[in-house]
């Protein structure tokens, strides 16, 4: 059966074989016959769809549409071909309106034709072009289309003016298969249900939706028909009839709803009491039932576990709360057949405690312990670095006042008084030019000397400087029988090398007074300053005096000179200070496989952070 349809007093079933009739004589259904006629080419079997208007009869067929009018005959009704669509394709609705125009849809979309003539609508909207599976005339005028997936559309004047969809207006489906029209009511056949659509002066004013919840066999709803007393609703499990003067289902109290067990690890509660439990029996299992004889399947339930929050959809018999924390808790439950009413609400309160470790006395005691702690390392803290400020303080001096030692040291009387000596010589020698620059450049190294003493730290460029016054002095004193050769790295910038001052001056000294002096022959010294690695420079001092264990001697000398003494000290505490180790090396020099001299060698950073 494809569809069932009154027109003037005669009820009309359209099937996939045949059109039939009901004789009201005979009350058995009689099939109706068509009339042969050669301006039909094809035939209307199987039916999908029937519409009357204005005495035509419009029947949709696999292969088009057909227009006929109904005569009797012999006490039989016959079909006599009247016209038939433009087109020959498969049509799947069509509709006569009040007017005698006629309404039809294709695989194209939505068509119409009004005095013999087609007029294609699929173009004015995308949704014109969809599959249209019903098309019914409302008492404004208006068309409603029933759509294959694109809910249900109210057509006016060329214009679609209402839209109507399961997720903006709580369509049943999006899926329309039928509709039926009576009093400004919009009755729409789904597969999720039946929506009955309030439709006056134009505009949408209420939607109701029906389905198994409200007693439908099914919620596949394949036709509906309504009168002033029922709706029918033909679905894929039966017929529903629904009374217009009963109860409105979703007035009806929900389903029984009780709160069956409690266990709070694995121990019985009473479901009427109020808990107070321990943080160790925080594990909670609860079992319900709700009790439905019409949908024992369908009972749903919904759960909070504290006032004020939203309600969560709960299992189908029990519920598990596992680890709950420390808190008040009021869990409610309630029950509901799919989207029917809900149930009186069954509850359940109890109070899960803290352990003694999250309670305000124990959180305090932490607190004063923990500031306790602070205060403690805070006083420790601020004394060791009293301590360790004292210790730098201390070190900073005992550098300073090594450094003044190194001073006196390099400005020695002897040494002043040699340099007197020779400024003496030179004046008696009556080489007056000499000795005025013999005198400036004294003046020269005192003034070097002073500007020295101020700093910690100089560059290589200054100790250089102040090296070449000072061997110039001892080689005028020793009669030109000392010479000396500086050489520099070319990778090295003496002016941005940074080193301890008056460092070197002490090796030279030691190298003339212990080494080139006692071997009483033509002295040299070597210095060559080259870069070791990215940020470090190599200093070696080579002379060629007795060294350290002079031919026939058989220990070495263990003389350490004042100036070398000081010098170890300061470097000593520079390493502690800056926490950079810095020391130096002093061996023989046994290149030629006798004993030639002393070698000094150093290792300094390019640049110190005190």
């Amino acid at each position: 059966i494809i569809q069932v349809a009154f027109i003037d007093g005669v009820q009309w079933v359209a099937s996939d074989d045949s059109l039939m009739y009901l004789d009201n004589k005979t009350k058995k259904f009689t099939t109706a016959y068509f009339a042969i006629d050669h301006t039909q080419p094809f035939s209307v079997l199987p039916i999908k769809d029937l519409s009357h208007a204005k005495g035509i009869y419009a029947v949709a067929g696999a292969y088009s549409a057909f227009m006929y009018r109904v005569s009797d005959e012999a006490g039989k009704k016959k079909l006599v071909f009247n016209n038939m669509l433009p087109n020959i394709r498969r049509t799947y609705s069509i509709h006569v309106d009040p007017s005698g125009n006629i309404w039809y849809s294709q695989a194209e979309g939505l068509f119409s034709m009004k005095n013999g003539k087609e007029k294609e609508h699929h173009s004015e909207h995308p949704l014109l072009a969809s599959r249209i599976n019903d098309i019914v005339s409302l008492d404004d005028g208006s068309l409603a289309i029933a759509t294959d997936g694109n809910g249900l559309l109210v057509y006016r004047d060329g214009k679609i003016t209402h839209h109507l969809t399961s997720r903006k207006d709580k369509l049943a489906s999006d899926i329309c298969r039928k509709i039926f029209t009576r009093h400004n009511k919009i009755y729409v056949a789904s597969p999720g249900g039946l929506s009955i659509i309030k439709y006056s002066n134009h505009q949408v004013a209420d939607m109701e939706t029906y389905t198994d919840a409200e007693g439908l066999a099914s919620n596949d709803i394949k036709d509906v028909y309504a009168d002033s007393n029922s709706i029918c609703v033909a679905t894929s499990a039966g017929i529903t009839t629904i009374a217009r003067n009963r109860p409105d289902p979703r007035q009806v109290k929900g389903p029984p709803f009780a709160l069956t067990h409690i266990t709070s690890n694995g121990k019985v509660l009473a479901p009427d009491s109020i808990y107070n439990l321990d943080h160790h029996a925080n594990s909670l299992h609860f079992e319900y039932i709700g009790i439905s004889f019409r949908a024992p399947g369908a009972v749903k339930y919904q759960y909070k576990l504290r006032d004020g929050s939203a309600w969560q959809a709960a299992g189908a018999a029990s519920l598990d709360f596992p680890f709950l924390p420390p808190d008040q808790y009021h869990l409610q439950l309630r029950a509901s057949v799919k989207n029917g009413p809900w149930s009186e609400v069954s509850s359940f309160r109890f109070t899960i405690s803290p352990p003694f470790w999250q309670k305000g006395w124990f959180l305090f005691l932490c607190l004063v312990t923990f500031l306790s702690l602070v205060v403690f390392a805070f006083r420790w803290r601020t004394r060791r670095l009293s301590q360790r400020h004292q210790a730098q303080l201390q070190m900073q001096n005992q550098v300073t006042y090594l450094e003044q030692q190194a001073l006196q040291s390099m400005m020695n009387p002897h040494f002043i008084f040699n340099v007197m000596n020779s400024l003496q010589h030179l004046i008696n020698s009556q080489e007056p030019h000499a000795a005025n620059l013999y005198l400036a450049d004294f003046a020269r190294l005192i003034r070097l000397n002073l500007d020295i003493a101020a700093k910690s730290f100089i560059s290589l460029e200054e100790e250089l400087a102040y090296l070449r016054l000072y061997l110039s002095f001892e080689s005028l004193r020793f009669k030109e029988s000392l010479t000396y050769t500086i050489t520099i790295d070319d990778e090295l910038e003496p002016d941005d090398c940074e080193i301890p001052a008056m460092v070197l001056q002490p090796f030279i000294e030691n190298a003339i007074w212990h080494g080139i002096m006692p071997a009483e022959r033509q002295g040299h010294i070597w210095i060559t300053i080259r870069r070791q690695e990215e940020d470090k420079i190599h200093i070696s001092i080579v002379d060629n005096g007795v060294g350290l264990t002079p031919p026939g001697h058989h220990r070495v000398r263990t003389h350490e000179s004042k100036g070398l003494k000081l010098t170890k000290q300061r470097l000593d505490l520079i390493s502690k200070l800056t926490g950079i180790s810095l020391h130096f090396d002093i061996y023989d020099n046994k290149a030629t496989g006798n004993c030639t001299g002393t070698v000094v060698e150093l290792t300094l950073p390019m640049h110190y952070s005190m």
